[in-house]
């Protein structure tokens, strides 16, 4: 049998500390009847000046379990607290974290303006993203170049090698909920793009 929970919780503090954020603003949406719309980040809200969307987007969740599967993996990646020895650890987690989220929001943004003015698909101008996904994917991609022999245990008993990780959980969320692929997609390409041009 594993590690006491507290211990592994002592073990990735910043990890636990995102995972009760995001708990908690959940239990808060749910309470308070608060949809998506009112948290996520469209091109329109961007459009609007909405900015702040791009952090409120990635810490919220509707349905438990977008919130879950997101947790989850959250957790299992949270091993990058404890690979110090590599140049990771906390700091650099927390770090990497802040650029991701950011990242992630305007790359989203990026896309979308590209699908409506390029590819004139006006749909996009109302797709609301949401979840911490974008992020989560990012880091299966940094943990996938920095430690490729790690897994991903998922829910406890699914473990994906972390090298195929972000293309599996691409395919497996995109069959699910087909307009999030571009979000996805974002935390995926910036960090394969910044781990590359190192």
């Amino acid at each position: 049998m594993g590690k006491p929970l507290f211990y592994e919780i002592l073990e990735k503090p910043a990890t636990s500390c995102i995972i009760g954020i995001c708990s908690m603003i959940w239990f808060y949406i749910q309470k308070k009847n608060i949809g998506y719309s009112h948290v996520g980040l469209s091109y329109e809200t961007a459009v609007e000046g909405h900015h702040w969307r791009i952090i409120t987007s990635a810490f919220s969740h509707i349905s438990v379990i977008h919130l879950v599967f997101n947790m989850s993996a959250l957790w299992s990646l949270g091993v990058v607290e404890q690979l110090g020895h590599l140049g990771l650890g906390v700091e650099y987690y927390l770090q990497y974290t802040l650029v991701l989220v950011v990242l992630s929001g305007v790359l989203v943004l990026a896309m979308y303006h590209l699908l409506i003015q390029r590819f004139k698909l006006e749909y996009f101008r109302r797709v609301t993203a949401v979840g911490y996904s974008c992020v989560v994917f990012g880091w299966m991609t940094i943990l996938s170049v920095k430690q490729p022999s790690s897994k991903l245990d998922l829910f406890g008993f699914l473990s994906l090698p972390i090298s195929f990780a972000p293309f599996e959980s691409l395919i497996f969320t995109s069959i699910i909920v087909p307009q999030i692929l571009p979000y996805h997609l974002c935390g995926f390409w910036h960090q394969t793009v910044a781990e590359h041009c190192r």
